[in-house]
């Protein structure tokens, strides 16, 4: 079953910013150590910091996860608009045709917020 995992914020849940950074890097960590991963990660919001070198905690979670054959995937106007978009060091850029072809060809999608 295809499987997008969408992630719309640099954080973890709703929690202070430091336990919710923390907390992210551990899921994602965890994920990419999972036998079952998912097929695509999309970035978007304040999530596309985490693809930005310099900025993410967490580019050995997405290096690992890349290597593992996860595609890696950011909205290019939300990367601009945070001012990322010359710092993205693992995935890609895409517009919002792409973002709405893979949501609506996949089987599953799961938001992490």
């Amino acid at each position: 079953m295809k499987t997008a995992f969408l992630i719309k914020s640099e954080r973890f849940g709703d929690s202070p910013v430091e336990l919710g950074t923390k907390v992210m890097g551990t899921f994602l960590r965890q994920l990419s150590t999972q036998k079952n991963k998912p097929d695509v990660l999309i970035f978007y919001g304040s999530g596309v910091k985490l693809m930005a070198k310099g900025v993410s905690p967490v580019l050995d979670a997405l290096e690992a996860l890349f290597a593992g054959g996860v595609d890696i995937f950011c909205c290019k106007t939300c990367a601009e608009y945070f001012g990322v978009e010359k710092r993205i060091h693992v995935g890609r850029m895409g517009g919002m045709d792409e973002l709405v072809s893979i949501l609506t060809k996949y089987e599953r999608v799961v938001t992490v917020a």
